[in-house]
């Protein structure tokens, strides 16, 4: 059954109907700025110039799979909301079901990949030798997380 406090994006004021679908995002947004602020000041000040310089060689492969990630359920948002708008409850929740095992098993595939490839990441990227191993065990960490 679709719930009556959903978004109906076809019907009212278009400023507003922006308003409640933008916000959303603008706070997703700051906090991952948040997020990534908040882990630079700590790396930088308990563990040094050099962790905090692998986690910055880190930032393009990490951009990459996380925005890989957010385009992956972005498609599978699309595919749920035109069964949602179409009223098809039952293909609504099987969608919803499969794309939450894709979401469990991506994620375990993606962890296990990429815990095996992130020295060729880094390598790709051009990451200085110097800083190579915690770059690595940086990705391994947040590979793990997946």
């Amino acid at each position: 059954m679709i719930k009556k406090h959903s978004l109906d994006m076809t019907h009212g004021s278009v400023p507003k109907l922006l308003i409640n679908f933008v916000f959303p995002l603008i706070i997703t947004n700051l906090l991952q700025q948040l997020y990534t602020a908040t882990d630079s000041a700590i790396i930088g000040r308990f563990a040094g110039k050099t962790a905090l310089a692998a986690v910055g060689a880190t930032g393009y492969a990490t951009g990459l799979i996380l925005n890989l990630l957010i385009g992956l359920s972005l498609g599978a948002n699309i595919i749920n909301a035109n069964h949602l708008g179409n009223k098809e409850a039952a293909a609504l929740r099987r969608s919803m079901h499969c794309s939450l095992l894709v979401a469990l098993y991506g994620g375990i595939l993606i962890s296990i990949i990429g815990m095996l490839i992130a020295p060729f990441m880094m390598q790709w990227t051009n990451c200085p030798e110097n800083i190579m191993d915690d770059a690595v065990l940086y990705m391994r960490i947040i590979f793990c997380g997946a």
